[in-house]
C-alpha cells in the first residue's frame, strides 16, 4: 500500500478523534514517526518544523487526509 496514505490515515486519526486530554498533536507526529521508521521510511524534518506546519494546518482547517497526504509526500523518504 501507500505508505503515505496509511501514515496520513494514522495522523488524522489521532489528531481528529482526540484521544488524549493534551498533547494530541505532538503525540500524532511521534506515532506516525515510530509507525515509519517500523517501515523503513522516515520523517526529513525536525519536530518543530512539523509543529508549526501542523498548527498552520490545523489553523486553516486543512486536516484532511488528502492535505496530510499532499504534506508528507514531500517530507518522508526511505531509510
Amino acid at each position: 500500500g501507500d505508505i503515505y496514505l496509511q501514515a496520513a490515515a494514522l495522523f488524522e486519526s489521532l489528531i481528529t478523534n482526540h484521544p488524549f486530554v493534551d498533547g494530541n498533536k505532538r503525540i500524532a507526529f511521534a506515532a506516525t514517526d515510530v509507525f515509519l521508521r517500523i517501515n523503513g521510511y522516515r520523517f526529513i524534518t525536525n519536530s518543530s518544523q512539523a509543529y508549526s506546519k501542523i498548527m498552520d494546518m490545523f489553523d486553516k482547517k486543512q486536516m484532511a487526509i488528502e492535505h496530510i497526504h499532499h504534506w508528507f509526500t514531500k517530507i518522508i523518504q526511505k531509510i
